[in-house]
């Protein structure tokens, strides 16, 4: 995938083949206790990044308790930043988390699971270091 990132030693990584195109590389990641999930991928993206999140917030089938978006950089990219809350098909409240930054005609993605109940500053902190230490390799 070219990319590089910092994830804590409790973390159990795995990658993915998914099949078409357009995701080129998917890995799964979550933590030893099972209450931290997410994934990273890489995909093949031929449209402006905005165009891209607003289609998928229009397609999605998830009723958002909470949603908000802003702006982040990832690896020097200029981004956006999804912070949400979802109740789950198990009836569980999440914390969602996710970052998109796109170069050229690829985009990258961080996504972060939490339950909300189990949601705080150090499950935030993790999430934010793998933010902060992702690199793409050239």
């Amino acid at each position: 995938g070219n990319i590089t990132f910092e994830y804590p030693v409790n973390f159990v990584l795995k990658p993915q083949q998914l099949p078409g195109n357009e995701i080129l590389y998917h890995i799964d990641y979550k933590d030893d206790s099972d209450k931290i999930r997410g994934f990273v991928q890489v995909w093949n993206l031929k449209m402006p990044l905005q165009r891209f999140l607003e289609g998928s917030l229009e397609m999605a089938n998830i009723r958002f308790l909470e949603f908000k978006s802003g702006s982040v950089i990832l690896d020097s990219m200029p981004g956006y930043l999804w912070e949400y809350k979802i109740r789950g098909n198990d009836g569980v409240e999440y914390k969602g988390m996710e970052v998109f930054a796109q170069e050229d005609e690829k985009m990258y993605r961080i996504s972060y699971f939490v339950a909300a109940k189990d949601w705080n500053k150090k499950t935030a902190s993790i999430f934010w270091k793998m933010v902060k230490s992702f690199k793409v390799l050239n």
